[in-house]
């Protein structure tokens, strides 16, 4: 049986935030998406260099940019 959609971008962001679990998702997500194209990387180096490019320039709180190339 399909999975019923809960909501939008915004939403699932906001849950993102909040859940321990789908954020241990989307760690396991890059680092394979990573190794599965060939680079021998980790999560850890992953999530250093996202900070790096998408760094928030004195602001104290995370927020999103838009990643090059979308």
């Amino acid at each position: 049986m399909a999975q019923e959609l809960k909501g939008n971008a915004e939403e699932f962001f906001n849950e993102l935030q909040r859940s321990k679990e789908l954020q241990a998702k989307i760690k396991e997500g890059i680092e394979k998406l990573a190794r599965d194209n060939g680079y021998n990387v980790n999560e850890e180096q992953l999530t250093a260099e996202l900070r790096k490019r998408w760094q928030c320039h004195g602001r104290k709180q995370f927020f999103y940019s838009e990643p090059p190339g979308f």
